[in-house]
């Protein structure tokens, strides 16, 4: 059980890629208690790599999904003093978009805060929202060169475009909307693609993604999709970093501090300066735009609209503000994704060879 003298942070979602490491953060930094929510208390495969976390006295899991009652998340939040927001549905292609992502997303954010406001005691909340909620289309910028940055919003996302960033703009607005009506401090953190070492073999669009780029799915090329990366370790600092200093009423755009996009190859070479024998196997070229609408749409799934919107195109984000207000410093690409692969490798994901 908890050491009753730490403050408690409920954190949500606590067994996904970015949960556990939030946990594993709050419980290194050994000032807090954690309590995880999980679906599944009793699922072994998925709450063993939270048992194994260090400060095992200082967690306890509790069972809750995001759809659940009122009665339920009232009970969560009872006796906390931090609200760490980080369950969300990742779901890129999902067969139902209302049931799969909007519905989850949306109203399990005002399950959450709803009763944060009805408890009246949390002293932080700190949703984990997405640069996607911040930018969508690369093309679709105000002019050249724009620079993204907190006070941008996606307004070109919808449930038939772009659905999955479309729930993270909703479920985020929702978040400002009741804390606002509420009166309580809520902070938002925006990462970029998040990528680094993961604690379990959680199923994540990441992960899926770094191990078709080991395996060789991109050997013969790519196509030019330029994202800004983050190390999971850092967004998990972040977020420990926002409950402590973060300014209440601000987004913080969480991406490593190169302050722009970078695409499969580039991403490719970082994992051959740890394994230089994948150099085979990872793209060494970019396909062009008549190559790419080929590739996109056969391979996987991507539309015509998107690729032309989207891909070879360069875009620069400011993460000034989550350095100046949090002091946050970046793991350097290299190590999340030389890390990222030799710890795939020990989980059984994927082979270095």
């Amino acid at each position: 059980m908890p050491t009753k003298s730490k403050p408690i942070v409920l954190v949500t979602g606590a067994s996904g890629y970015v949960g556990l490491a939030v946990v594993k953060a709050f419980l290194d930094s050994n000032n807090y208690a954690v309590r995880g929510t999980v679906r599944d208390p009793t699922n072994e495969a998925k709450v063993a790599p939270l048992k194994a976390l260090p400060n095992q006295a200082s967690l306890t899991l509790f069972k809750a999904d995001l759809l659940d009652s009122a009665k339920t998340w009232d009970a969560a939040v009872r006796d906390i003093t931090y609200v760490v927001h980080t369950a969300s549905p990742f779901v890129l292609s999902p067969k139902d978009v209302q049931r799969d992502l909007l519905d989850p997303a949306i109203k399990g954010t005002e399950a959450v805060l709803s009763a944060i406001a009805r408890n009246g005691k949390v002293e932080k909340t700190v949703v984990t929202s997405s640069i996607g909620a911040i930018m969508c289309d690369k093309w679709d910028v105000p002019e050249h060169g724009y620079v993204y940055s907190e006070k941008d919003w996606n307004t070109a996302a919808s449930a038939t475009y772009n659905p999955y960033i479309y729930s993270k703009v909703m479920a985020e607005r929702r978040a400002w909307e009741i804390a606002k009506e509420a009166n309580f401090d809520l902070c938002c953190v925006n990462p970029g693609f998040v990528m680094g070492p993961p604690l379990s073999k959680t199923s994540s669009t990441s992960l899926t993604f770094m191990a078709d780029l080991i395996q060789g799915k991109f050997s013969s090329g790519a196509v030019d999709d330029r994202q800004c990366v983050v190390d999971v370790r850092d967004v998990a600092k972040a977020h420990v970093l926002a409950i402590e200093k973060g300014v209440p009423g601000k987004r913080y755009l969480c991406a490593h501090g190169s302050r722009v996009g970078i695409n499969y190859v580039q991403m490719g070479a970082h994992v051959e300066k740890a394994y230089p024998s994948l150099a085979k196997k990872l793209p060494h070229r970019n396909f062009g735009k008549p190559i790419m609408y080929l590739v996109g749409k056969l391979a996987a799934g991507i539309s015509p609209y998107k690729i032309y919107m989207n891909f070879g195109l360069d875009f620069n984000y400011d993460v000034s503000l989550i350095e100046q207000d949090l002091g946050m410093e970046w793991t350097s690409l290299d190590d999340t994704f030389g890390e990222m692969a030799k710890k795939m490798e020990e989980l059984g994901m994927c082979k270095l060879e």
